[in-house]
């Protein structure tokens, strides 16, 4: 199991810069993202689990989810435009 953060930009950047959902999604998958050292590029992913703020639309991170390498048979899925609090 591996855990990143990402975007990790300065607070004066957040502020001006616009990253797309496809920009965010990618630079989860990145080592530098990662807070254990490895290289996830060497293999396949099982499962994810991404946690998006703001207005963003499921299709978009499908889209942007789908173009990593993934185990065949193991399913992901579960897109809620609801918030967490919400939710339980």
């Amino acid at each position: 199991m591996l855990s990143s953060y990402a975007p990790v930009i300065s607070a004066e950047k957040a502020y001006h810069e616009q990253l797309s959902i496809s920009e965010i999604t990618n630079s989860a998958f990145e080592p530098s993202s990662m807070m254990a050292k490895c290289d996830p590029h060497h293999g396949k992913y099982m499962a994810c689990c991404l946690m998006y703020r703001g207005d963003v639309v499921p299709k978009d991170v499908n889209a942007a989810v789908d173009s990593k390498i993934w185990i065949l048979w193991c399913i992901r899925g579960g897109l809620t435009y609801f918030s967490s609090d919400i939710l339980f």
